[in-house]
């Protein structure tokens, strides 16, 4: 039985309240710095793609297409890297196995949640979708970009993955393996109700000029990271890198720092809370830094970035 889009994401009044802060990706795992791993694919990288929300009471209900209206993309030039011993949804990935089948935790999956509950996922569905009838598993099940014209993987409202964790309150969307020297990017809506009440739905779209296509309680979203990824440095397209990103955050061993340009005048500095300065470094020339912990105690800083046309100061947390 198909199940309308529009019903699953529940179509209410709109909420005045912008309940999406943003939507990031961060690098998840890197065999150049992190710890090797057992049957991990050569020459790729880990990303994840979270949503941070306003409140930890906001919950993300879908990630979600709707036919003729709003398109959903993620594409890696046909890439993605998936386990055999995996799946295409978060709620078929056992951690428990990962001491057996260690690369299974660096499976590409579509979630929502996952990071929230000892029993993640189990609640996420997935409604009859174009151009086929399970365009997630006919896509990530064999490494090919996904492309959805209609269709939705969504929590079941009130389940605990669908809420946000820590200080940022994330909430999981995709993991994704794909080559290191591959470009990734996406294009995505959602679905979130504000404070959890189903009639305060909010549904951010990435094409702007498509708002209220689909419903009347659409938002433009694309300011909100929903079109984004990550561009090589001298690849013919870098509109979709983020201009000046640091992740994860907190941080244990090292975090990372994205640039979108070379530019001579770049800088990063390290500074503790009082703006005393602790380093410095040296920026070769790379769209991205590794800033390593070297010993520092656990507690908050402050990271400036500097990319010859973006600032940005950002609090860290080493854990």
């Amino acid at each position: 039985m198909r199940f309308s889009i529009l019903f699953l994401i529940s179509l209410f009044a709109l909420s005045s309240n912008a309940q999406l802060v943003q939507v990031v990706n961060e690098v998840y795992y890197d065999p150049e710095i992190g710890p090797p791993v057992e049957g991990y694919p050569a020459n790729h990288r880990t990303y994840r793609i979270y949503a941070n929300l306003q409140d930890p009471t906001d919950f993300v209900s879908a990630i979600y297409a709707v036919a003729g209206c709003h398109s959903l993309h993620v594409n890696a030039m046909n890439q993605i890297w998936n386990s055999l011993f995996g799946g295409t949804t978060g709620d078929v990935i056992n951690d428990g196995f990962c001491a057996f089948v260690p690369a299974l935790c660096y499976d590409s999956f579509v979630t929502i949640g996952r990071e929230n509950s000892s029993s993640p996922g189990n609640s996420i569905g997935i409604s009859a979708s174009c151009p086929a009838a399970n365009a997630w598993d006919s896509a990530l099940g064999i490494g090919l970009d996904l492309n959805v014209c209609d269709g939705a993987v969504y929590a079941l409202n009130g389940d605990i993955n669908g809420f946000g964790v820590g200080p940022q309150n994330r909430v999981l969307l995709f993991q994704l393996t794909v080559p290191n020297s591959s470009n990734f990017t996406y294009k995505l809506n959602l679905a979130v109700f504000d404070e959890g009440i189903v009639e305060n739905v909010i549904n951010y779209v990435w094409d702007a000029e498509n708002v209220g296509c689909g419903s009347p309680t659409e938002v433009d979203g694309s300011g909100l990271g929903l079109i984004g990824g990550y561009v090589l440095v001298n690849s013919i397209d870098q509109t979709q890198l983020q201009a000046l990103a640091l992740y994860p955050n907190p941080m244990a061993d090292y975090a990372i720092i994205q640039f979108a340009t070379e530019s001579n005048t770049r800088f990063v500095r390290l500074l503790d809370l009082q703006g005393k300065e602790i380093t410095r470094p040296e920026l070769a020339s790379s769209s991205v830094y590794y800033l390593k912990r070297n010993g520092l105690p656990a507690g908050a800083y402050l990271v400036e970035i500097n990319d010859g046309n973006n600032f940005q100061c950002i609090n860290l947390i080493l854990e």
